[in-house]
């Protein structure tokens, strides 16, 4: 009889043969052994490694994935965590547990959560995770100060704030549940409503809309994912629309998002990187930021000191009036280029220190879409490390989807979306809400 091991890894080998990643291929060294593959990994582009093919074996042991796979290059490899035998050395392939030496934290040693649901989830939707960007935060209404201001570059400014203040520190090896089509988050904080949704599944799309009643503010989300296999690290690209807009001086803000990173290599670690612009056609203000972890060196290090750098400026001539730098998790700070006047415009510890988790205010009006009520069981097995219940419910949810789906394509039916009508133009994706002004709704942030 074929061991749990044995019957994980089939499937993982299928799963990655059937849904294969750039830049990385696998198979088996003896194909009557599925403990030992054969891997090659082609050096990312913009690195030393550029143009290279790897191969290595990983040999997983039989109780796999209680214990980690050992990982060792046959091909040459100079890299400080590759020994000269081609042995690789990483805190994530260590044995679980604490280190003797006092060197690696436990977290960062290998657990069976690295591979296997639920234990790899976090107790919450990635719609939840979506809403409480917008309306999780401690402290100052920082959305609604964006309409506030008086002058056009003082709101230019009050967007900037908001939009880091949206950046959230990650938490490699746990993920929130891929939301079902279908699903739903609507959470009020304040004068501050937002209403989530999937809107699609296959693609995974996901749509948001908040609106601020007090301030007249709407703010608008449509994204999804492309990942590519970098080798070393999987480089997760958010695409899609983000847009503010301030009702009460007519103005729109445009943004993209950063990509997300997820390192492999030497050491373990996912965090935000790269290029963000956030334009307002109607005063011609522009703002670029620059998330500095997409560096060869971060990306091999691990070393992400989530920093950030970027300027305000004129869109027609260029002409830079900020200076923006600091960290984002920390302090970021704004520089007048005419005067040298220097500005905190951000505080995290003022924003997001102290969060509170949202509370049920009527549970009459909660929809049996919303994310607390599908993923109910899940998170209470996941919390009370129940892990057959947190299975459990976990198949019962994904079954629903999969009959739900069924009984779509029987009938020749589209799935249609409750709260938000939907444009596709090829593998791009875009959304309009039905309705103008999100309400109130009966999930609250406590005061």
């Amino acid at each position: 009889m074929a061991s749990q091991a044995s019957l994980l890894l089939q499937k993982q080998l299928k799963d990655l043969c059937k849904h294969p990643v750039d830049g990385f291929s696998a198979g088996l060294v003896d194909d009557k052994n599925i403990f030992e593959w054969s891997v090659t990994i082609i050096g990312p582009p913009d690195t030393l490694y550029e143009g290279g093919f790897f191969n290595a074996i990983m040999t997983f042991p039989q109780n796999y994935p209680n214990s980690p796979p050992t990982v060792r290059f046959t091909s040459d490899m100079w890299h400080p965590n590759v020994y000269s035998d081609g042995r690789v050395c990483i805190s994530i392939l260590h044995p679980p547990g604490d280190d003797p030496s006092g060197y690696e934290l436990a977290s960062e040693r290998w657990t069976p959560v690295h591979t296997l649901p639920p234990q790899m989830n976090l107790a919450r939707s990635q719609l939840q995770c979506y809403g409480e960007i917008v309306y999780s935060f401690d402290g100052h209404d920082l959305l609604g100060e964006c309409s506030r201001r008086d002058k056009p570059i003082e709101r230019l400014k009050s967007v900037v704030t908001w939009y880091i203040s949206t950046l959230r520190p990650l938490i490699f090896g746990l993920a929130p549940y891929n939301p079902v089509i279908g699903e739903t988050h609507h959470v009020s904080n304040g004068h501050i409503n937002v209403l989530v949704e999937q809107i699609s599944h296959h693609p995974p799309v996901s749509a948001l809309h908040a609106t601020h009643e007090k301030e007249n503010v709407d703010v608008l989300f449509c994204q999804y994912f492309t990942p590519k296999f970098r080798g070393a690290y999987v480089e997760v690209e958010v695409k899609g629309r983000r847009v503010v807009k301030l009702l009460n001086h007519k103005e729109t803000y445009e943004m993209n998002q950063p990509k997300l990173l997820m390192a492999f290599l030497p050491a373990m670690g996912a965090h935000w990187a790269g290029k963000i612009v956030i334009k307002c056609p109607e005063t011609g203000l522009a703002a670029e930021l620059q998330l500095l972890a997409d560096s060869f060196l971060s990306r091999f290090t691990g070393n992400n000191k989530r920093a950030i750098k970027g300027k305000i400026f004129e869109s027609s001539s260029r002409k830079q009036l900020y200076d923006i730098f600091g960290h984002w998790d920390r302090t970021v700070t704004a520089k007048n280029t005419k005067t040298g006047q220097l500005e905190v415009i951000y505080k995290a510890s003022e924003n997001i220190a102290k969060l509170k988790t949202p509370i049920v205010k009527n549970l009459q009006e909660v929809s049996e879409s919303e994310s607390a009520v599908v993923w109910g069981e899940v998170s209470e097995g996941i919390m009370t490390n129940d892990w057959e219940k947190a299975r459990e419910a976990k198949r019962d949810v994904e079954e629903k989807q999969r009959e739900s789906l069924r009984k779509r394509e029987a009938s020749g039916q589209s799935w249609i979306p409750k709260h938000f009508s939907v444009a596709r133009a090829g593998k791009d994706w875009d959304c309009v809400p039905l309705q103008p002004t999100v309400p109130q709704a009966p999930i609250v942030i406590p005061l």
